[in-house]
């Protein structure tokens, strides 16, 4: 994924559906409904033109957003937008509880085990129903570890820097 620095990844186009330029999206967010009070996103298409444009609707189906952009008006219109990236800019992002983070800041963290051994850097992070895994690259490979308080002892977004309990398996 790419985004400004400014910007905060918050939706992924997947693929037009109907046939009035509608656009189902993957939320990249803690909070989907967040899209229900977005007047206009930022959108950044897999060529690398980024367009600024209004949301007309939004809709939820089962985990999928369908968003209907001001301007794009048929499927023709909206398959250009397949794969792109829907950011906001940091202004617009909801405020953080203390000790919380955008997912978006914590890839490209360089990650350490307690005793300050660097294990790699987060290249991924994956979405379950119970708890973000963070995929750490490594030298030898991925190292999935879970996102939760009993593994994750330290996050410095600033310092691009997270501090784990090494997991027994690695």
């Amino acid at each position: 994924m790419s985004a400004d620095a400014d910007t905060i990844v918050i939706g992924k186009v997947l693929k037009p559906r109907g046939q009035k330029g509608e656009l189902t999206v993957y939320p990249i967010t803690d909070d989907p409904k967040r899209f229900l009070n977005l007047s206009s996103v930022i959108i950044e298409k897999k060529n690398g033109t980024v367009i600024i444009t209004e949301i007309q609707s939004v809709r939820f189906h089962k985990d999928i957003l369908i968003i209907k952009f001001k301007g794009i008006d048929t499927p023709v219109a909206a398959w250009e937008f397949e794969g792109s990236i829907i950011t906001i800019s940091e202004s617009d992002a909801m405020p953080l509880p203390h000790g919380h983070y955008y997912l978006d800041d914590v890839i490209g963290c360089s990650v350490f085990d307690e005793e300050g051994m660097a294990l790699g850097t987060v290249k991924e992070i994956y979405k379950t129903a119970g708890n973000d895994v963070f995929v750490i690259k490594s030298e030898s490979g991925e190292i999935l570890v879970p996102a939760i308080e009993s593994f994750i002892l330290e996050v410095s977004t600033k310092d691009k820097r997270i501090t784990i309990k090494k997991p027994e398996y690695v």
